[in-house]
């Protein structure tokens, strides 16, 4: 399904039995969605060869499913949740070999092609520290240098599921109905 434009990020750190600890938001009004790419949502393909012919195709499930996202300014707050970084007495943000970023569900809020709204969510996954590129101010001035974070996701043990897409276009979907669906694991149909 084409997409126009991307509106916002929406985000849930996971705690005990996946439920919602907090919720955070990426759009206009802070840290800024600039991008969002997903991959490994397809089903591995596995080909059996018999009788010197291609006989049969196994595919089932996702493969490994890896969300990118490109925040214009990963908001401190938002940072610390999605890596599990922690902040020392002194305000100093660390990172360690025992740091242990938390489960997050994520919708990406976006339009159609006819103006509908589009959400595109993923259950449950854990995203790494960012990378960090710094750049000296030239003589066209100063450039922001963006953020951009990767996640893998897994099933959600609920209900097994890795991904969902719903329109306005369908009678009844908002994205307070999709957020819980998403972040709350309410089974659909329920």
């Amino acid at each position: 399904m084409a997409t126009v434009g991307f509106k916002a990020i929406h985000l849930a750190e996971l705690g005990k039995d996946d439920k919602v600890v907090k919720e955070f938001e990426v759009s206009a009004a802070k840290g800024g969605s600039i991008g969002a790419k997903i991959a490994g949502i397809g089903a591995t393909a596995n080909t059996v060869y018999a009788s010197n012919v291609p006989f049969y195709v196994s595919a089932q499930g996702v493969s490994s499913p890896k969300l990118t996202l490109d925040i214009a300014d990963l908001y401190p707050e938002l940072s610390a949740a999605m890596t599990g970084a922690e902040t020392t007495e002194e305000g100093f943000v660390t990172i360690g070999a025992e740091t242990k970023p938390p489960y997050m569900s994520v919708v990406l809020e976006t339009n159609d092609k006819d103006g509908n709204s589009l959400y595109i969510g993923l259950m449950k996954g854990k995203f790494t520290a960012p990378d960090e590129e710094l750049k000296t101010a030239e003589d066209k001035g100063v450039e922001l240098q963006t953020d951009s974070v990767e996640g893998d996701f897994i099933a959600r043990s609920a209900d097994a599921l890795v991904y969902a897409k719903a329109s306005t276009a369908t009678e009844g979907v908002t994205l307070e109905a999709f957020k819980e669906f998403v972040f709350g694991g309410k089974a659909a149909g329920k």
